[in-house]
């Protein structure tokens, strides 16, 4: 039974793919553009602001509200689909996603300081962070390694917003692509990109990934630390 669904799910998958055709592929690119447009724009904003605006605008607060809301209707979302929606289809393998994530995560690290010859260890501090970028600099710099908690700080930061730029296109490629860019932020900020590009089945999916990957952030610091 394990084997039919599974195969159903990826035949499923593939007529949807088929069935899209250049008018799926224009809103793919349509989706990027719009998402890093949005950026783009807020980033022009703020360049067009006077300095105090700027320093007085209550930034972080209001980014705060927005991810609580669109986390609501999220969940709201999902609860009204949850009874139509057939978890049996997704395969018992998803449950390994956040360590496979992990794993990646970890591996390109080592492979990039190995080759830019920053060393492996510190290759992989800076990506040991899956995207959380707040926590994995700031344990970074209590530590002393002042300038890979700046480079571990821009890189999850770049790898937030290449998870959200390249979710629509991410998405065709495999359902599950855009959870493992996400890293740990596959439990909140790309939930919502996750449910439009993914299906509202990968949503739970996205949400495990990343709280299991979040959870992890400080243990895997710290090994890899040493200190």
């Amino acid at each position: 039974m394990a084997g039919g669904g599974k195969k159903k799910w990826q035949a499923e998958e593939s007529q949807l793919g088929r069935a899209e055709g250049p008018a799926g592929r224009f809103r793919e690119l349509f989706s990027v553009a719009a998402n890093g447009g949005c950026i783009i724009i807020g980033f022009a904003v703020l360049l067009l602001l006077p300095q105090p605006s700027v320093e007085n605008f209550p930034l972080e607060p209001i980014i705060d509200w927005l991810l609580m809301a669109l986390l609501f209707f999220v969940g709201f979302g999902l609860g009204r689909e949850l009874k139509s929606l057939n978890f049996a289809l997704l395969p018992p393998m998803l449950l390994l996603a956040p360590f496979i994530n992990m794993a990646i995560s970890l591996a390109f690290g080592y492979f990039f300081g190995f080759l830019s010859g920053m060393g492996a260890r510190q290759g992989a501090l800076l990506t040991a962070g899956m995207g959380w970028y707040s926590l994995s600099s700031v344990l970074l710099a209590e530590r002393g390694l002042v300038v890979l908690s700046v480079l571990a700080f821009i890189h999850n930061v770049f790898r937030e917003l290449f998870a959200i730029l390249l979710a629509p296109i991410a998405a065709k490629i495999s359902p599950l692509l855009p959870i493992y860019l996400g890293g740990a932020t596959s439990g909140d900020v790309m939930l919502p990109f996750v449910q439009k590009y993914c299906g509202e089945e990968y949503t739970l999916v996205s949400f495990y990934s990343g709280i299991v990957c979040s959870i992890a952030v400080m243990p895997l610091v710290k090994a890899l630390a040493g200190q």
